[in-house]
């Protein structure tokens, strides 16, 4: 009777050791979404350490779009009069994703059409700064990885784009639901005193 009550408790506490231990919390719509959201601002924030840039700010375009929204403006001005508040600006940074990620080390670059569709808007963006403030503007082109020479000279879109990756950033080899940068642009601006 005793060897049957220890077998029982045994099967008992082993039930419920591999229940506890299999169950995953399951996250809710929201809670994904600001995880993913989390992780997003996560590659941002990385790129801006990276660059030096003391302010930034995230615009989204509408797919196939170039067309800054009245949004996507009033963001770029408010974050460039928050700069200035901290110094002069020294250099904006423009970092324009096509309508796709970022493309897999597989991949290497998307379509012409989505490359071409990255430079529209960092043009767009590029010529919006420049209208509000004569400023350096440097852009990069999302839609492709760093060239062979970028990685040998270890040049700042190399060192912008590895340290995005680095950070999370998603490629088209992850799964859709990661977080995404697709039809964004990550406007960085440094500032020096």
């Amino acid at each position: 009777m005793l060897l049957q009550k220890r077998i029982l408790t045994i099967g008992i506490l082993s039930l419920l050791l591999a229940t506890g231990c299999s169950s995953q919390k399951k996250f809710s719509p929201s809670e994904n979404k600001s995880y993913e959201e989390a992780k997003s601002r996560e590659a941002t924030v990385a790129a801006a350490t990276e660059a030096g840039a003391k302010k930034y700010v995230e615009i989204k375009f509408n797919e196939g779009g170039s067309t800054l929204s009245k949004s996507a403006k009033d963001s770029l001005r408010a974050a460039l009069s928050e700069a200035r508040r901290e110094g002069k600006v020294d250099e904006v940074i423009i970092l324009s994703w096509a309508d796709k990620n970022y493309p897999s080390k597989k991949l290497k670059s998307l379509s012409k059409k989505q490359r071409d569709l990255a430079d529209n808007r960092n043009m767009k963006v590029k010529e919006y700064l420049k209208s509000l403030e004569d400023v350096d503007v440097n852009s990069y082109n999302m839609a492709e990885r760093p060239s062979s020479f970028s990685k040998l000279f270890n040049t700042a879109d190399n060192e912008l784009k590895n340290s995005m990756l680095e950070a999370g950033l998603s490629t088209t080899a992850d799964k859709a639901d990661y977080s995404s940068k697709a039809s964004h642009s990550v406007i960085l601006i440094k500032t020096k005193q």
